[in-house]
């Protein structure tokens, strides 16, 4: 079985997609899990998504660390960045 390559737009629409899902209150784990499976990748991009897409959803809010770039990348970015939200709630 051959993986296709996923297409920047595809991209874009999984991190829109992951944008609203947190928006509307989903877990984090959770919705590693369900974007793994709904857009059918590895949980380690599924956690990449999910990551990037939680920053974004920090930043159109208003409760994003000082600096977000400093979590992209990180194996601990969710924990970073809800013990920032435990904080700024």
């Amino acid at each position: 079985m051959t993986r296709k390559r996923v297409t920047a737009s595809e991209k874009k629409q999984r991190h829109e997609w992951a944008v609203r899902q947190i928006d509307a209150g989903m877990g984090l784990s959770e919705l590693t899990a369900f974007t793994a499976e709904t857009w059918g990748c590895s949980r380690r991009q599924a956690r990449d998504v999910v990551a990037a897409a939680l920053i974004d959803s920090l930043e159109q809010s208003g409760e994003a660390p000082v600096d977000c770039d400093a979590f992209v990348g990180s194996t601990d970015v969710a924990a970073g960045v809800l013990l920032v939200r435990t904080i700024v709630v």
